[in-house]
C-alpha cells in the first residue's frame, strides 16, 4: 500500500521545488547578510535563519497535505470549512492586524507572522478547481456554475481591499481568470464572463476611489 502511494507523486516537480527553495535560501543569506549587520545590528545569518524556519515549516505542511487524498478537497464540507476559516482570518486582520508598509495584512501570533492573503490564494485555487470539476455537466450555465463561486471570491476580494492590498487583489483576479479559462467553458461563455468581470472591476474601482487615498 505504501509503495503504491509513493508511485503517485510527481518527483520531477518535487525535485524542482526543493532545488528552487534551496537556491532561494542561499540568495536570502547572500543578499541579507550585510543588511542584517549594518542596518539592524543582527547577526549575519538572522534573515537566513528566519527563512530557513519558514522553509522547514512549509516542508512540514507540504508533507502533510501530500498524504491527504485529493478527493477530500472536493467535498462540500471541506470547501466550506476552508472558506469559513480564510474569511475568519481576513476579518481578524482588519481588527487585530499588523501594518507593514501601507496595508494592514499581517496577523502576529508571538514569534509567528501570518499573511492570510497567501492562504486565501491557495484556498481560492482549490475551491474553484473543485467547484468547476463538480459542475462539468452544466459548466456553461453561468447562473449555476460560474457566478456563485465568483461572488464568493468577490466577497473575499472586498475584505482584502479593506486592508488595503490592491496588488493582492490583482493576483487573485489573475488566478481566477486562469482557472476559468481551464474550466472547459465555451468561448461564448468566456465572453459573457469577461463582460461581467469588467462590470465587477469597475464597481470595485468606484469603491476604492471613494474609500481609499487614491
Amino acid at each position: 500500500m505504501f509503495k503504491k502511494v509513493l508511485k503517485c507523486y510527481d518527483y520531477k516537480f518535487i525535485i524542482a521545488l526543493v532545488v528552487l527553495s534551496i537556491i532561494g535560501l542561499i540568495m536570502v543569506y547572500s543578499a541579507s547578510m550585510v543588511t542584517a549587520i549594518a542596518r539592524y545590528g543582527f547577526t549575519g545569518d538572522y534573515f537566513y535563519q528566519k527563512q530557513k524556519f519558514a522553509l522547514l515549516a512549509g516542508l512540514f505542511f507540504f508533507c502533510v497535505t501530500a498524504v491527504i487524498p485529493y478527493k477530500m478537497y472536493q467535498e462540500k464540507r471541506s470547501l466550506m470549512l476552508a472558506l469559513g476559516g480564510i474569511t475568519t482570518l481576513l476579518v481578524l486582520v482588519l481588527v487585530f492586524g499588523h501594518t507593514a508598509g501601507n496595508p494592514t495584512s499581517w496577523l502576529v501570533l508571538g514569534p509567528v507572522r501570518i499573511q492570510p492573503l497567501e492562504l486565501t490564494k491557495l484556498v481560492i485555487i482549490v475551491y474553484l478547481a473543485a467547484v468547476f470539476t463538480n459542475k462539468q455537466e452544466y459548466i456553461n450555465d453561468l447562473k449555476r456554475a460560474i457566478i456563485p463561486p465568483i461572488i464568493i471570491v468577490f466577497f473575499l476580494c472586498i475584505l482584502i481591499a479593506m486592508q488595503p492590498d490592491y496588488g493582492g487583489i490583482l493576483l487573485i483576479l489573475g488566478i481566477v481568470a486562469a482557472i476559468v479559462l481551464c474550466s472547459g467553458i465555451s468561448r461564448k461563455s468566456m465572453l459573457k464572463i469577461a463582460m461581467l468581470g469588467v462590470v465587477g472591476i469597475r464597481i470595485m474601482l468606484v469603491v476604492l476611489l471613494v474609500t481609499g487615498p487614491y
